[in-house]
């Protein structure tokens, strides 16, 4: 019978540390849950812009050649090496769907955050834009004009970002939990990719995963089997990605620029090359939720009776 007690107390042991982890399950309260702040979104590319002449179809469109002298074909229509950029940036106000699981351990003083996803919406986010431009030299014919090579900025109205989610990534993000009546507090940092969509000259770019940390801090009420979490923090935050890219071609047209006052009316052909992607304000998140045991909490009655079985026994 002692080999039948040694490794039945040896099973409950492996055991019993699970029942100091229960968890919780949260789902985010839009009508409660938001981020309110500012954001910023910067689009780094290059590659090249053409007029638009076809000798077929737009035989009066504009045709483009490099440099600032020099002859010019009657049919010459030659690709100019150009960088292009999008900053957009402004206040954002919006509300926040999704989830989470939070774990923590009974001494008090650790928890986990795994499955973390933030959804913000529904609807799109309408920012100003700033285009800046830096192309070689050129000439354009139709219309006739001369473009020296400076950097250009254009304010180009409204830009739409939509589909903006945050999606936890790695293993479940550890933080401090502070113990107190009713419940306990609790201080994490979650890294995150952030993804979704610009509208850019009629095009949709994807905004493929920008890496953040995301700072929680806020508390959990406590009552029974029910919990009620509030999150509220105010932070800052950047991050980058360099997809590499290639985007479908787009015309743009550009206003003249020596002499001024007509629009050349160009096709660019880009590659992106960077995406940063800024945030600094408040985000606010309440949510409730059932405590869970932890799994393997109702193997241990089960060996705790196997247990008093074997002394009945003896």
């Amino acid at each position: 019978m002692r080999r039948t007690t040694v490794a039945i107390a040896a099973a409950a042991g492996v055991i019993t540390p699970a029942l100091a982890d229960p968890f919780i399950d949260f789902a985010f309260n839009p009508a409660q849950s938001g981020f309110e702040g500012t954001l910023s979104l910067g689009v780094e590319t290059s590659g090249s812009l053409i007029g638009d002449y076809d000798p077929d179809t737009n035989p009066g469109g504009t045709r483009t050649k490099p440099g600032l002298f020099g002859s010019f074909g009657p049919t010459e229509n030659v690709p100019v090496p150009v960088d292009l950029g999008v900053s957009i940036g402004g206040p954002a106000v919006t509300s926040i769907s999704g989830s989470m699981r939070l774990a923590f351990n009974a001494e008090g003083d650790t928890v986990r955050v795994s499955g973390y996803n933030a959804a913000w919406g529904p609807g799109s986010i309408s920012l100003p834009a700033t285009l800046s431009l830096d192309p070689d030299s050129f000439r354009t014919r139709s219309p006739d004009s001369t473009f020296p090579g400076l950097p250009v900025n254009l304010p180009i109205g409204e830009i739409m970002l939509s589909d903006l989610s945050m999606v936890q990534v790695g293993d479940a993000a550890a933080g401090t939990l502070t113990s107190r009546a009713g419940g306990f507090d609790y201080q994490v940092t979650v890294p995150v990719l952030l993804f979704g969509t610009a509208t850019l000259f009629g095009q949709t770019i994807d905004i493929p995963g920008v890496p953040l940390a995301i700072p929680l801090d806020g508390g959990v009420d406590i009552e029974g089997d029910d919990a009620v979490l509030f999150s509220q923090r105010s932070f800052t935050q950047d991050g980058g990605a360099a997809p590499g890219l290639q985007l479908p071609t787009f015309p743009l047209d550009l206003p003249t620029v020596f002499p001024t006052g007509e629009t050349a009316s160009l096709l660019f052909s880009l590659e992106l090359e960077n995406i940063l992607f800024a945030l600094s304000g408040t985000q606010t998140l309440v949510s409730s939720g059932v405590v869970i045991p932890a799994p393997g909490a109702s193997v241990v009655l089960p060996l705790a009776g196997l247990w008093l079985v074997g002394r009945r026994r003896r």
